[in-house]
């Protein structure tokens, strides 16, 4: 908005203002062109659907450049929220439930684009299509936390060598190029960023890999089509990517369970 915003917004006393506030920033669509990341987008709105079909504008620009830069032109009478509460302290919090991005309900999370080969997709399909029941992966355990210092496009290797998928070897090898590894690794962060509470995954998933008590781990569910799990509960926090076809959630909305009694008793022995 063209404003130190941490500045000027601040309550400085009576009779006293902020002066010397009003910066200028460059034309970042097109400096960010001169880079040769072309396609930037640039809006000055706070219609949700614009806001939701320009983010998505500019995922796709980002995959075929490599990059996309997204300028926001803020009113600049209306000034930012700025507080240092913590949870606890956020009667706003908006229900799960409500937290939609259109009509469609479709997540508010980034999706995440798999760059899985053409051959890969048909060897896991194919072996999918023969299960008649649920096939868990070897477990890869979350021990001491550090979340973000691992690969999870590796991991996600690691553990597809564990599953019993008919094929070749080049089934294990999931992404195409390096390129595509990284840009699954980058979405892979940005979606569990997007999941969690700032304070839940500072002070437990990657200070120490838990959950409420409860270890992580990372892991590969294959279920066999149109398979339904009975209604349930987490007793610590899941992310779900789906790497093959669609998964859907049916949720019980208006439905709250304490975290306390979902702790667990006892320690768990990790291998």
């Amino acid at each position: 908005n063209g404003r130190l915003g941490r500045v000027q917004n601040e309550t400085w006393g009576p009779r006293v203002r902020a002066d010397g506030c009003h910066v200028g920033s460059p034309d970042f669509v097109k400096l960010f062109d001169a880079y040769s990341y072309p396609n930037g987008l640039s809006i000055s709105t706070s219609d949700p659907q614009v806001i939701a079909d320009t983010i998505e504008s500019g995922w796709r620009s980002a995959e075929q450049n490599g990059c996309c830069v997204v300028e926001l032109h803020q009113d600049e009478h209306v000034h930012p929220v700025m507080h240092k509460l913590s949870v606890k302290h956020r009667p706003d919090l908006v229900p799960w439930e409500s937290r939609n991005r259109n009509p469609e309900n479709e997540s508010m999370f980034p999706s995440i684009k798999i760059g899985h080969t053409p051959k890969v997709r048909r060897n896991i399909q194919s072996w999918l299509s023969g299960l008649d029941k649920v096939v868990l992966s070897s477990p890869m355990w979350l021990n001491g936390g550090d979340l973000f210092s691992e690969s999870p496009s590796e991991i996600l290797e690691e553990l597809l060598a564990s599953v019993p998928i008919s094929g070749d070897n080049e089934t294990t090898r999931y992404f195409s190029t390096p390129e595509v590894r990284e840009r699954f690794d980058s979405q892979y962060f940005a979606a569990f960023l997007n999941a969690l509470p700032d304070e839940v995954l500072a002070k437990e998933v990657n200070a120490t890999g838990t959950s409420n008590s409860h270890p992580l781990k990372l892991q590969l569910l294959a279920c066999p089509k149109e398979y339904v799990f009975k209604l349930h509960a987490h007793p610590s926090v899941e992310l779900i990517v789906p790497l093959v076809g669609e998964l859907w959630e049916r949720r019980l909305i208006g439905a709250t369970m304490s975290a306390e009694p979902l702790k667990r008793s006892e320690g768990l022995s990790i291998p």
